[in-house]
């Protein structure tokens, strides 16, 4: 896979592989001239896109000549870069069960031609049959093969493993959080924690380069508007945090070894009586904070779209999910008092971020607020206005 943002691609990077001798492998293949229309043509493009998908993603590069596998010309094609890139669009949409989410396909101009990049993700979605030839394919060195049940078992049982690793890893920051197991411990109340991290994560096996992050004012902090930044580096990675004020800090970002992006900010105080997490509050936090997170991460980091972005409320048991609009809270406080949360730690659905920029972030992130608002019986997050057919956040 080229190391580098697919919107970013530009000519030389093409060069670079030629004077390189970059040589094909697991996550990158070459190929000189467009995907033809036969059946044949388009059986083995999905076969290459289902194997990627199905070992570590990777890239194929259209338009650059290779011998014995090694990239030795860039010959740009000579194709209506809109058309083709439609066309490619369709064959991956409707030819894998299941579908294949978050490819990528970016025309970069070169000479008097394009060359066309094809980014497949590592799946999320466990293993993806090519509807061609009903085979599942996975990528080896330089070649594609298609799974026996022998291997498919075997395959299975590695992904139940990292989706375990995944769950533990995040399972473990929640208690280290709520325990005040962290390098700077959070003031008290009630927190939101966000982990953003590439979709096919191995949790462990694949360290992610946290050094570019290593610096004052890298990355943004949750909740902060202004004031200053602190930087320190620990254990598990780069931190950046608020202030600290008798030993501790409302806010901190932290960059893991591992390739997760963690967010966790304190967003209500300890009181007697009832404790209210204000929601329009924290929806405003949480997209001002992923949106700078992924913008900066995607500049630093050696992290790309496909992202899972999770949030949570942790220590809040108890605690109240209420809105700033009066008369909203009277009619639902009306004749039942809303539901305290009743878990230590209140997970949200995962967001996908397939693309970036995202057109609207707000409505990529709205199943997740919603569900934040019924936690406490409200029927939706009514930060989204319904507006021609749709629903328009109004933070």
């Amino acid at each position: 896979m080229i190391p580098k943002a697919i919107t970013e691609l530009l000519p030389e990077d093409f060069d670079r592989l030629v004077a390189d001798q970059v040589q094909e492998g697991n996550q990158l293949d070459f190929k000189q001239a467009i995907v033809g229309g036969t059946d044949a043509d388009k059986k083995k493009f999905a076969a290459d896109v289902c194997a990627f998908a199905n070992t570590r993603g990777g890239d194929i590069v259209i338009g650059v000549r290779e011998v014995g596998g090694v990239a030795v010309e860039v010959v740009p094609l000579a194709i209506d870069p809109d058309q083709e890139t439609l066309r490619l669009q369709n064959i991956v949409a409707d030819n894998f069960d299941p579908r294949i989410v978050g490819v990528q396909i970016a025309p970069v101009a070169y000479g008097a031609g394009h060359v066309l990049v094809v980014r497949v993700p590592q799946s999320v979605q466990g293993l993806h049959r090519s509807k061609y030839d009903q085979h599942f394919h996975i990528r080896e060195s330089r070649s594609n093969r298609h799974l026996d049940v022998a291997s498919l078992i075997t395959r299975v049982d590695m992904l139940r493993g990292q989706r375990d690793r995944r769950e533990d890893f995040i399972a473990e920051r929640y208690a280290a959080v709520l325990t005040n197991r962290t390098p700077v411990i959070l003031r008290p109340g009630p927190k939101v924690m966000v982990h953003v991290f590439q979709a096919h994560s191995a949790f462990g096996t694949d360290m992610l380069n946290v050094v570019p992050a290593a610096a004052a004012g890298a990355l943004p902090v949750p909740s902060l508007a202004q004031g200053g930044v602190d930087f320190r580096m620990t254990f598990e990675g780069p931190m950046h945090h608020a202030p600290i004020n008798d030993g501790r800090t409302r806010a901190f970002t932290l960059v893991h070894h591992v390739g997760v992006l963690e967010g966790a900010w304190k967003v209500a105080d300890p009181r007697e009586g009832r404790i209210e997490v204000p929601a329009e509050t924290l929806e405003s936090q949480v997209l001002n904070f992923v949106r700078a997170l992924i913008e900066r991460a995607r500049g630093l980091l050696t992290l790309d779209v496909p992202l899972v972005v999770r949030i949570a409320l942790v220590g809040a048991e108890g605690a109240v999910v209420v809105t700033n609009n009066r008369e909203l809270r009277r009619r639902y406080e009306e004749d039942t008092p809303l539901s305290p949360i009743d878990r230590t730690a209140l997970q949200l659905p995962d967001v996908f971020v397939n693309d970036w920029p995202v057109a609207d972030l707000p409505e990529l992130l709205r199943p997740a607020f919603d569900r934040l608002w019924q936690a406490s019986g409200f029927f939706r997050s009514y930060q989204y206005i319904e507006q021609d057919g749709r629903f328009v956040w109004q933070g």
